[in-house]
């Protein structure tokens, strides 16, 4: 769609926050790969900035410049980096991060490997009919509508999450992902015991680390 701002893997955190400034447009970064001592620190100061972009509160980050001016940001993106590998090891950042990752093609006899080939087939001409020219717009109107239903139902997921596995950062991470499935299919908070029971189904021990 025409909301997100779309980077490449050389963009800077600088760079992101001056074109940001006070904004809470997605960012999708493609080849987010660190390559050298340059990329890896030019990804870590990112990851900074991934970092400060979830605090909630009045908080801003101050900088100045060579005119004595100074300048202030307050970002509240969301980001998407688009990497072949992407290796976290601070603690702080794999609370705050979901990394999705690409099955490996099938291994098994000639007839599994033509009904996965089938599958795929068939869910890319489902995504092909979902994605109209005006589907990015129509689903953010959606969501900024519920947003207050969608804050709730974050809210309600994280708890149960933190009662479950301990971790209420982690809850908060899944619980705005969670919250944001759920307002695809429901115009209302989800009750307590259906989130429970999703939480329930599900294993997470990819997270509840």
């Amino acid at each position: 769609g025409i909301f997100p701002l779309y980077a490449s893997g050389r963009s800077s955190s600088a760079g992101y926050q001056q074109h940001l400034k006070y904004d809470a447009r997605p960012v999708v970064c493609d080849e987010a790969e660190a390559k050298g001592r340059r990329g890896e620190d030019r990804r870590q100061e990112i990851l900074e900035l991934m970092r400060l972009a979830t605090s909630e509160g009045p908080w801003r980050e101050y900088k100045g410049t060579a005119q004595h001016e100074g300048v202030s940001f307050k970002i509240r993106s969301s980001f998407c980096l688009i990497s072949i590998g992407f290796n976290l090891q601070s603690v702080a950042d794999i609370g705050r991060t979901a990394v999705l990752t690409l099955s490996a093609p099938p291994t098994g006899p000639p007839t599994q490997r033509r009904a996965q080939e089938q599958r795929f087939a068939r869910i890319s001409q489902e995504v092909l009919a979902l994605a109209t020219n005006d589907f990015g717009s129509r689903l953010f109107a959606r969501a900024a509508r519920l947003i207050p239903m969608m804050r709730e139902s974050a809210d309600t997921f994280a708890r149960i999450f933190s009662e479950q596995h301990g971790s209420r950062r982690i809850g908060d991470l899944l619980g705005t992902l969670l919250a944001g499935l759920w307002a695809l299919h429901s115009d209302v908070a989800v009750p307590e015991a259906v989130a429970r029971k999703f939480v329930d189904q599900h294993d997470w021990s990819e997270f509840a680390t």
